[in-house]
């Protein structure tokens, strides 16, 4: 049962994300320019590097999109679970 919950909340979680990457991230200019910033930044960096070590960029990269994409799994689950405690907590208050 519990595995379960799990699981829905999971998809859940990864639909609501990919909702809000799609339909609010990429419609805010600020986080726009700063995309577009990181991207000119990752192109300078691979061409000042030698050839041998431009798969470095690629890896470092693939990295830090891993571990953010795991830091919002983990800050969204968190947050759900808080905003569920919370409703508890007024509901004992009211």
């Amino acid at each position: 049962m519990l595995r379960e919950f799990d699981d829905i909340l999971d998809e859940m979680m990864f639909r609501r994300l990919e909702d809000i990457g799609t339909n609010i991230l990429m419609t805010n200019k600020e986080y726009r320019e700063a995309s577009t910033k990181l991207i000119e930044i990752n192109y300078k960096i691979r061409d000042l590097l030698p050839e041998e070590h431009r798969h470095l960029i690629d890896d470092y990269e693939e990295i830090t999109s891993a571990q953010g994409a795991l830091s919002d799994d983990i800050i969204y689950k968190q947050a759900l679970k808080d905003g569920i405690e919370l409703k508890h907590l007024l509901r004992l208050v009211v």
